[in-house]
This record gives C-alpha cells, sequence and structure tokens, in this order.
C-alpha cells in the first residue's frame, strides 16, 4: 500500500489557507509526481536540482519510513508517524535473531569469558552473572561449576594436542623461564619461542605455569624445567639457565 507524505515548499511565499494552516503537497512514496508537476509550473529554474537530489537518494540505503528525513533542495519533508495500537503497546515481542546461538555455543562463549578474564570457576554460579543471562539470553542455561571444570580439562587436553603435535615439527625452539615466590609458594613458567620456517615470522607461546616445591637449588630447578620440556616432547641438548634467585 502507498504512503503519502505531506511537503512544505521553502521557496514558495508563505500561503495561510482559510483553516489557518500552511499549504502542503501531498506526495506519494511511490511517485514524485505531485512535486515535479509543482516545480514545473512554479520553480521551473529547480528541476535540474530536483531530478539530482532524487537519483542521489535513490543510491542511498533505505531507512525506515518513521526516520527518514530527506532535503530535496529547499523543499522540506514531514515525516508522518502512525499510532501503534493497544495490542502493540500493551505486548511485549522479543526479538529473535535472525542467527540463534544455539545452547552449545553459548557454553563456548562462557567458557572463553572465565578464561579470558581470568576468573574463577565459581563464577558461574553467582547470582549476578545468573541474573544477567535471564535478562540477555533466557533461552539459554549457565552451566554450573562443575560442568564448566570438565569442559575446561577437555579444552585443555585439546589445545595441549595441538601445541605437542606443532612442536615436534620444528627443529629449534628458544626456550624461557621464570621463577617466583608468591603467599609461601613458587611457581615456574616456561615459554617457547621459535622462527617459522619458511615466512620467519617470530611465534611465542606459554607452555606451562607449575608449582616448584622445595629450594631453589640447581637440581630442582632443571629437574622442573626438564619435566616440562619432555612433557611437551622436547628435550633441549643444551641448556643455560640465569636466575636471579639462585
Amino acid at each position: 500500500n502507498a504512503v503519502n507524505y505531506l511537503y512544505i515548499c521553502a521557496n514558495c511565499p508563505s500561503k495561510i489557507k482559510s483553516s489557518n494552516q500552511v499549504k502542503t503537497i501531498s506526495v506519494s512514496d511511490k511517485s514524485r509526481e505531485n512535486l515535479y508537476s509543482h516545480l514545473s509550473s512554479k520553480h521551473p529554474g529547480l528541476l535540474s536540482s530536483f531530478k539530482a537530489a532524487c537519483l542521489r537518494g535513490e543510491s542511498l540505503p533505505k531507512k525506515r519510513k518513521c526516520d527518514e528525513v530527506v532535503d530535496l533542495d529547499g523543499i522540506e519533508k514531514i515525516p508522518t508517524k502512525r499510532q501503534a495500537t493497544i495490542q502493540k503497546s500493551l505486548t511485549l515481542k522479543l526479538r529473535k535473531p535472525s542467527n540463534p546461538v544455539l545452547q552449545e555455543e553459548f557454553d563456548n562463549l562462557v567458557l572463553n569469558y572465565v578464561v579470558d578474564s581470568v576468573l574463577p570457576l565459581r563464577h558461574v554460579e553467582t547470582d549476578p552473572l545468573r541474573e544477567l543471562m535471564r535478562n540477555v539470553s533466557p533461552n539459554h542455561v549457565v552451566m554450573c561449576r562443575k560442568t564448566l571444570a570438565k569442559r575446561l580439562l577437555a579444552k585443555y587436553i585439546t589445545a595441549k594436542e595441538k601445541i605437542i603435535e606443532h612442536l615436534l615439527k620444528l627443529n629449534h625452539v628458544c626456550t624461557t623461564a621464570d621463577l617466583w615466590t608468591t603467599h609461601g609458594e613458587s611457581y615456574n613458567g616456561i615459554t617457547f619461542h621459535w622462527l617459522h620456517p619458511t615466512t620467519f615470522e617470530r611465534n611465542s607461546i606459554c607452555l606451562a605455569i607449575k608449582r616448584v616445591v622445595g629450594r631453589h637449588t640447581y637440581n630442582v630447578i632443571a629437574s622442573s624445567l626438564g619435566a616440562i620440556n619432555v612433557e611437551f616432547g622436547h628435550v633441549p641438548a643444551s641448556a643455560s639457565i640465569n636466575f636471579w634467585s639462585i
């Protein structure tokens, strides 16, 4: 169905009807014939600008009718809004996404959120998060802490297997390590660095951060580093270690 819009010509002198209303031009959204006729008879010098403005408007992406405002060289468009029905005003309709997220995809998003934010696993059982998800995505269920722990372990095993498979293809890697103490407990972190065989692009990865028990002696540190290297399929032929804590 065609929709009519009302225009006021800014180039015409003020014309007041007997009812004290400004004279307008009614134009259908499917035809600009009334505007063309008005300009032809009253303002023939504006026809070329009018045609150019029409061509520019057709090349732009379509807007919602209630938001559309077009300036045709002095002709102001008055958008008309239709009042919503009582049924539409009282009924709350949830917008359905074009590509709904499946529960499995939702679980992966929650898992990545917890991991990337370095949050405790119990965070998924907190009331604020569950309330947020109920309002944002009521069709999905937030998994519990135990389910999250199982999925996190499975994801860790999969990622570890891919890393080992990739590292076994490399002939040379550079290892860095760091040992620190916090809250009375010692930890050893180790990273691998290598160059891509063809592009020579630098690559880095954090292999592990593991607990170190005992004094920070050379044999304890060497044992910790060796165990991590063997775990990921690499046994260095030689190593140079420099720890400030030794």
